[in-house]
């Protein structure tokens, strides 16, 4: 699995206008020539956005990470001291903060990592890639409700001008932690509230051989067992009990 040493402060972008037809799609930094087909095996540029909520069109303020791993390597990419940074100190936005993914010309659709109103942080991400003999067609959300229970599991996608999408046959719906929970991690040097993707590839690779990396995201398994998993690691942690919220498990 592969995780990020990347300072993210460092990375704050202006786009003053995502619709304007300039965006060159998610490539290689050092190879901006590079056409970005995907071969197992093979290291290729994933893009991670974190930005704000609203309507994109009318300009924003955002952060751009790039990383490569190897095209069907089941992947992890974590932002340290993403949580504080976001949350705490706004580094992006004083209100919502959103996250998308993008490889090649495809992009994901919007998810809140942060609900400034409700005080929710939604941090379990998985994108599913959809390759077609080396083009990336399509990028999907996997099930986030694997996590919790259906108490804590909300509707949490959206389009670029800040609609919600709940189209029926996309998995539209993640798992919060209410913020003085997450608060309580980041005091005792927890990060489960970080911002941190895990990526799986479907379909076919520029070779025509098939992906089978999808088979490993955390929705293929029981959610019992998924959630005895994070069960272990946020018990490791003294959250205390907050009566007015549902039980995460």
């Amino acid at each position: 699995m592969m995780r990020t040493p990347l300072s993210i402060a460092a990375l704050l972008l202006s786009l003053p206008n995502p619709t304007s037809g300039q965006w060159g799609g998610c490539v290689n930094p050092n190879d901006p020539e590079d056409i970005g087909l995907v071969q197992i095996g093979r290291e290729t540029t994933i893009c991670l956005t974190v930005g704000p909520g609203g309507n994109w069109g009318e300009g924003v303020n955002y952060l751009r990470f790039n990383f490569r791993p190897e095209a069907d390597e089941y992947s992890t990419f974590h932002i340290p001291n993403s949580y504080n940074a976001i949350v705490t100190q706004g580094v992006t936005s004083s209100e919502n903060s959103t996250v998308h993914v993008a490889s090649g010309t495809s992009v994901s659709f919007l998810r809140h990592y942060y609900e400034k109103e409700t005080k929710r942080i939604y941090p379990h991400l998985t994108a599913i890639i959809d390759v077609n003999d080396g083009v990336v067609g399509g990028i999907a959300w996997d099930n986030a409700c694997v996590f919790c229970n259906s108490n804590r599991c909300l509707e949490n996608t959206f389009d670029f001008n800040g609609n919600i999408y709940d189209e029926t046959d996309e998995q539209t719906s993640g798992c919060y932690l209410d913020k003085r929970e997450c608060d309580v991690i980041m005091d005792q040097k927890g990060t489960d509230c970080d911002v941190t993707l895990y990526v799986v590839w479907t379909g076919t690779d520029v070779n025509s051989k098939p992906f089978v990396s999808a088979t490993r995201r955390f929705s293929a398994f029981p959610s019992e067992q998924i959630q005895n998993k994070i069960k272990d690691q946020i018990n490791k942690f003294e959250i205390p009990k907050l009566p007015e919220l549902p039980d995460f498990f």
